[in-house]
């Protein structure tokens, strides 16, 4: 065996990285990755959004731009530039098994970006977001013996 066991914790802006050197052993947070991209209002991700209209009579207002696009790009970049720092470090044996646990819509398009061999290395996946928890929470997810 080459490497660590790795276990990638994400969310739409920001992925935690926790390595453990065998399967019995301790995590250690290894890299937080921010997406500020995702954290930005829609409104400065493009110069050209329509805004939002307020009718006469303020019954409610109409999004007249393209945030929901906006912010899947932005959740597809992330996934992306997630996959290519995966794929730089399996490439170079850094780990040889691989745990992900993102929310559904980032694990989703995090799959995508996977590649084969990457693919093949994944232990198990969940679709929860725990970006937030303490390591100790994160660790009751995973199987005792990584």
């Amino acid at each position: 065996m080459k490497g660590d066991i790795w276990v990638v914790v994400a969310d739409a802006t920001c992925a935690r990285i926790f390595s453990a050197s065998d399967p019995s052993a301790e995590l250690t947070e290894q890299k937080d990755m921010l997406h500020t991209a995702s954290r930005a209002p829609s409104s400065s991700l493009t110069s050209d959004r329509s805004g939002r209209d307020t009718d006469i009579q303020h019954t409610g207002s109409h999004s007249m731009g393209h945030e929901k696009a906006i912010k899947k790009h932005e959740l597809q970049n992330f996934a992306r530039e997630i996959g290519q720092l995966l794929e730089h470090h399996r490439k170079k044996n850094h780990f040889y098994r691989l745990y992900l646990m993102a929310s559904p819509q980032l694990l989703g398009l995090l799959r995508q970006e996977l590649n084969h061999e990457t693919q093949e290395i994944i232990a198990a996946e969940k679709d929860i977001d725990l970006v937030k928890e303490r390591l100790s929470t994160i660790r009751n997810y995973l199987p005792k013996h990584l």
